[in-house]
């Protein structure tokens, strides 16, 4: 089966998010309870960076859709399944956040 240039993009976008929320989560697990926040502070540079890295995942999750969309409807049939299977994925990468993110932080423990 030969991919389109469009099956490809959407793949890459796919595997581009996925490994953005493994990031997120090694960060979470692994260096987020290494740095310092001070005593008075509410928040820290941790936290900035787990936002950052939250906005970042946000907005490739954001972009997938939007280019799934319109290559769904404006693409070959193979790529339009490309384009639903990335939507699902990127419903599902969203969904999973949340709790994969709370295992990360009782890891961290």
């Amino acid at each position: 089966m030969t991919l389109t240039r469009g099956s490809k993009a959407l793949i890459r976008l796919g595997l581009i998010c996925g490994l953005q929320l493994i990031l997120m989560l090694a960060f979470r697990a692994f260096w987020y309870t290494g740095i310092y926040i001070a005593p008075e502070d509410a928040y820290g540079l941790a936290d900035i960076i787990e936002l950052l890295l939250g906005l970042i995942f946000f907005l490739l999750l954001a972009v997938s859709v939007l280019v799934s969309l319109v290559l769904l409807f404006r693409g070959l049939s193979q790529t339009r399944k490309v384009a639903l299977s990335l939507i699902v994925w990127s419903l599902l990468l969203y969904q999973a956040r949340g709790p994969l993110r709370h295992l990360a932080a009782v890891y961290a423990s």
